[in-house]
């Protein structure tokens, strides 16, 4: 049931990203590049599978802390080859691509937490 919202709660928070960069790039065509969409996907799926497989185990502390560091490793791992590939395939949109990537990782990881502590919170 958790995880359940926890997809809700992501899937509304990546419409809310696409809503604002739709309105950006609207007002702001120099700053649309083609792999946006890309980025805003990975970072998704990349959450959505890093939060099923910590929660798995977070009624273990030992486990939840391991399960979180290799999914933390793990992801930032996938995500380092993930923008490589971004700036192989699209090199005059690095700069652009890179730093998307940096904002909604870093919304999304903010997001992560505050999940992970509201649940520790009402399951103590």
């Amino acid at each position: 049931m958790y995880f359940f919202k926890f997809l809700i709660n992501s899937l509304f928070l990546t419409l809310i990203i696409v809503f604002v960069s739709i309105i950006i790039f609207y007002f702001l065509p120099q700053l649309y590049f083609f792999n946006f969409s890309t980025i805003v996907l990975y970072v998704l799926i990349s959450s959505l599978f890093s939060h099923y497989f910590v929660m798995k185990a977070f009624e273990t502390p030992k486990a939840f802390l391991r399960r979180y560091m290799l999914s933390f490793t793990i992801k930032l791992l996938a995500s380092l080859a993930f923008i490589l590939i971004i700036f192989f395939i699209d090199k005059p949109n690095a700069l652009k691509a890179g730093l998307s990537f940096i904002f909604i990782y870093l919304i999304f990881l903010i997001f992560e937490t505050i999940n992970f502590l509201k649940y520790k919170n009402t399951n103590k």
